[in-house]
């Protein structure tokens, strides 16, 4: 029986039940007196427990990241600041490695720096977005008039620019709607209209793309004042997104790279990327064998600064804790039950080398689900620690499949 697998603790007090009995909020057989279902009293209220204001942790970047983090931020951000700025730093880790946490915490040191303006482009948000470039462009213009004010004119003459580069890329697009997978056309009236109201004296282009192109150049050349300042772009959640979109993210940075004042740093699974490559490529390669494109030669001709994050280690699981538990928001029960409980069962979490630090947090989250789930079944009357000791036997290897 399921139950009995849990175990349950002492009976509580006679006293107590029968105050329990006379509230109207026993459970006896799924019912309590007035054939409430389980947990609830005779207002229809859930029952207070023990576990009731436990919380479930989010998958968001630690505040003050562990696991030597922190030396890596501090180096990425120092070749950032120094170099020049024409370049792109990936980083390469699996699912749950951690790359957000990097990325933030080098936003976090770039962003004190006067010099730099940072944009932070979550890929997975404007993955329907047909034309990544233009999300890309309004969030770097926003992050510009963010910086506008009487000392920072250059940052609304440069938002101003991105403005007008946009309006060139975008001009002349019209969508065609009502069929599955929206086409772009073009009206070569409208682009050349648009892009001669953009453009003060000289020849006119005829090029959309070149338009746009000139424009956002001249953007970044007027917010890097010959290399002072530089603008630097992070890529987020491309793991998130179908590899063909998150293919297209990579495909749309390339009208940066000849941009001087620009740096790119992005997280990625670089397995990921390269068998999209490989598949997005394949009937070139087929057509013409020497016109083949490898998965890997790809990803190294965008990243010249490729930096795999470190799995993490076994022996790394109580740093990765304590970073938890500072960046939690525990009342004081549930910080009990972490330090008593639940550390103490991690330690037989795995046999391996590594562990993702991810996978930690979803084993925890399992763990407060049941205990709710059966502090109402079971009143709270039943141990926890037999609850956390069948998470973390399941979540080995090498548990047994009978």
């Amino acid at each position: 029986e399921p139950i009995s697998a849990i175990g349950t603790r002492p009976a509580v007090d006679e006293g107590v039940a029968d105050t329990d009995k006379t509230a109207g909020s026993d459970v006896q057989g799924g019912r309590g007196p007035e054939g409430h279902a389980d947990g609830e009293t005779q207002s229809g209220r859930r029952r207070v427990g023990r576990y009731s204001e436990f919380k479930v942790l989010l998958d968001d970047p630690a505040e003050t990241p562990g696991l030597r983090f922190s030396n890596y931020a501090s180096a990425l951000a120092e070749i950032v600041v120094h170099s020049k700025a024409e370049f792109a730093i990936g980083i390469f880790g699996s699912w749950g490695s951690g790359k957000t946490t990097l990325s933030q915490a080098i936003k976090k040191i770039l962003d004190s720096d006067e010099g730099v303006v940072t944009v932070w482009f979550p890929a997975w948000r404007y993955e329907q977005d047909q034309h990544l470039i233009f999300p890309l462009l309004d969030l770097l213009r926003e992050a510009l008039d963010a910086r506008a004010d009487s000392t920072h004119e250059w940052a609304r003459t440069a938002a101003n620019a991105v403005a007008r580069a946009g309006r060139a890329f975008l001009a002349g697009v019209t969508l065609s709607a009502g069929v599955p997978g929206v086409e772009a056309q073009l009206e070569p009236g409208r682009i050349i209209s648009a892009i001669q109201d953009d453009t003060e004296g000289g020849s006119k282009s005829l090029s959309s793309y070149h338009a746009g192109f000139v424009m956002l150049r001249d953007a970044i050349a007027e917010l890097s004042a010959n290399g002072k300042r530089r603008l630097v772009i992070f890529i987020d959640d491309l793991d998130r997104c179908l590899p063909a979109k998150a293919l297209a993210v990579l495909e749309s940075m390339k009208l940066f790279f000849d941009v001087e004042g620009c740096v790119f740093v992005v997280g990625l699974d670089q397995e990921i990327t390269e068998r999209a490559v490989t598949v997005k490529y394949r009937s070139l390669g087929e057509a013409n064998p020497q016109a083949s494109i490898s998965g890997a030669d790809y990803v190294k001709k965008i990243f010249q600064v490729p930096f795999a994050l470190p799995p993490m280690r076994t022996w790394q699981l109580h740093e990765l804790l304590d970073t938890i538990e500072k960046s939690a928001d525990f009342n004081d029960a549930q910080r009990q039950d972490f330090n008593q409980n639940i550390r103490n069962h991690l330690r037989f979490l795995t046999d391996e080398e590594s562990i993702n630090p991810r996978e930690v947090k979803r084993l925890i989250n399992a763990y407060i689900l049941q205990l709710k789930m059966l502090g109402s079944l079971l009143r709270d009357e039943f141990d926890p620690n037999i609850v956390l000791a069948l998470q973390c036997m399941n979540f080995r290897s090498d548990r047994s499949e009978e």
